[in-house]
Protein backbone atom coordinates (compact mmCIF):
# COMPACT_ATOMS: atom_id res chain seq x y z
CA UNK A 1 0.00 0.00 0.00
CA UNK A 2 0.89 3.65 -0.66
CA UNK A 3 0.55 6.67 0.83
CA UNK A 4 -0.88 9.83 0.21
CA UNK A 5 0.07 13.50 0.98
CA UNK A 6 -2.34 16.26 3.12
CA UNK A 7 -0.48 19.26 1.50
CA UNK A 8 -1.04 22.95 2.60
CA UNK A 9 1.64 25.71 2.91
CA UNK A 10 3.83 23.65 0.64
CA UNK A 11 4.09 21.14 3.95
CA UNK A 12 2.87 17.71 3.64
CA UNK A 13 1.37 14.97 6.01
CA UNK A 14 2.03 11.40 4.42
CA UNK A 15 -1.62 9.04 5.41
CA UNK A 16 -1.66 5.08 4.62
CA UNK A 17 -4.54 4.51 1.99
CA UNK A 18 -6.04 2.09 4.56
CA UNK A 19 -6.06 5.21 6.60
CA UNK A 20 -7.27 7.47 3.93
CA UNK A 21 -10.27 5.00 3.41
CA UNK A 22 -10.85 5.51 6.95
CA UNK A 23 -10.74 9.33 6.99
CA UNK A 24 -13.00 9.29 3.84
CA UNK A 25 -15.60 7.28 5.21
CA UNK A 26 -15.68 9.21 8.76
CA UNK A 27 -15.68 12.08 7.35
CA UNK A 28 -18.21 11.98 5.14
CA UNK A 29 -20.44 10.51 8.43
CA UNK A 30 -19.39 13.91 9.97
CA UNK A 31 -20.19 16.15 7.16
CA UNK A 32 -23.86 14.39 7.08
CA UNK A 33 -23.75 14.50 11.49
CA UNK A 34 -23.52 17.97 10.64
CA UNK A 35 -25.69 18.37 7.81
CA UNK A 36 -23.53 19.66 5.10
CA UNK A 37 -24.43 17.26 2.32
CA UNK A 38 -22.27 19.69 0.22
CA UNK A 39 -18.96 18.69 1.96
CA UNK A 40 -20.13 15.11 2.18
CA UNK A 41 -20.21 15.09 -1.26
CA UNK A 42 -16.85 16.52 -1.76
CA UNK A 43 -15.67 14.16 0.23
CA UNK A 44 -17.38 11.14 -1.43
CA UNK A 45 -15.60 12.46 -4.26
CA UNK A 46 -11.93 11.13 -3.34
CA UNK A 47 -11.15 8.32 -5.55
CA UNK A 48 -8.60 5.68 -4.82
CA UNK A 49 -6.77 5.19 -8.01
CA UNK A 50 -3.93 2.75 -6.99
CA UNK A 51 -1.31 2.20 -4.21
CA UNK A 52 -0.56 6.14 -3.14
CA UNK A 53 -2.88 7.73 -5.72
CA UNK A 54 -5.91 9.35 -4.86
CA UNK A 55 -8.08 11.70 -6.83
CA UNK A 56 -10.13 14.35 -6.06
CA UNK A 57 -8.65 15.33 -2.73
CA UNK A 58 -9.49 18.94 -1.79
CA UNK A 59 -7.38 19.72 1.48
CA UNK A 60 -8.66 23.48 1.57
CA UNK A 61 -12.12 22.55 1.42
CA UNK A 62 -11.26 20.35 4.73
CA UNK A 63 -9.43 23.46 6.05
CA UNK A 64 -12.48 25.39 5.95
CA UNK A 65 -15.08 23.06 7.70
CA UNK A 66 -13.06 22.39 11.04
CA UNK A 67 -16.22 21.24 12.87
CA UNK A 68 -16.02 18.37 10.20
CA UNK A 69 -13.33 16.50 12.33
CA UNK A 70 -15.16 16.50 15.70
CA UNK A 71 -18.25 15.21 13.84
CA UNK A 72 -16.22 12.48 12.61
CA UNK A 73 -14.26 11.47 15.78
CA UNK A 74 -17.87 11.43 17.52
CA UNK A 75 -19.08 8.95 14.64
CA UNK A 76 -16.42 6.90 15.59
CA UNK A 77 -16.24 6.71 19.27
CA UNK A 78 -19.90 5.48 18.90
CA UNK A 79 -18.68 2.44 17.51
CA UNK A 80 -16.80 1.13 20.74
CA UNK A 81 -13.43 1.04 21.79
CA UNK A 82 -12.58 -0.82 17.90
CA UNK A 83 -13.73 -1.13 15.21
CA UNK A 84 -14.86 -4.35 13.05
CA UNK A 85 -13.25 -5.43 10.48
CA UNK A 86 -16.62 -6.16 9.05
CA UNK A 87 -17.41 -2.55 9.08
CA UNK A 88 -13.96 -1.40 8.14
CA UNK A 89 -14.13 -3.64 4.66
CA UNK A 90 -17.88 -2.90 3.94
CA UNK A 91 -17.05 1.23 4.70
CA UNK A 92 -13.60 1.71 4.30
CA UNK A 93 -12.10 -1.21 1.83
CA UNK A 94 -9.70 -0.19 -0.94
CA UNK A 95 -10.02 -2.37 -4.09
CA UNK A 96 -8.34 -5.89 -4.22
CA UNK A 97 -6.81 -5.31 -0.16
CA UNK A 98 -8.90 -6.14 2.52
CA UNK A 99 -9.32 -5.30 6.75
CA UNK A 100 -7.61 -8.52 8.40
CA UNK A 101 -8.07 -7.02 12.06
CA UNK A 102 -10.23 -4.41 13.78
CA UNK A 103 -9.08 -1.23 14.14
CA UNK A 104 -8.30 0.59 17.63
CA UNK A 105 -11.06 3.52 17.35
CA UNK A 106 -8.15 5.48 19.07
CA UNK A 107 -5.89 5.63 16.48
CA UNK A 108 -8.82 6.56 14.04
CA UNK A 109 -9.82 9.59 15.79
CA UNK A 110 -6.14 9.97 16.38
CA UNK A 111 -5.46 10.09 12.98
CA UNK A 112 -8.44 12.49 12.21
CA UNK A 113 -7.05 15.25 14.65
CA UNK A 114 -3.49 14.76 12.87
CA UNK A 115 -4.93 15.26 10.14
CA UNK A 116 -7.28 18.32 11.07
CA UNK A 117 -4.12 19.97 13.14
CA UNK A 118 -1.85 19.57 9.98
CA UNK A 119 -4.06 21.53 7.52
CA UNK A 120 -4.80 24.15 10.42
CA UNK A 121 -1.85 24.98 11.94
CA UNK A 122 1.10 24.35 9.39
CA UNK A 123 3.71 26.76 10.36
Amino acid sequence: MGHHLFIREGKGLAVRDFDVALLRHFLIEGARRIGNAQLAGAISGWEYQGPGVWMGIDERILSAHSPVFEAASEVAAELGDSIAVDYLNANAGLREAVWLKPRPTADVVETLRELQHHLSNVA
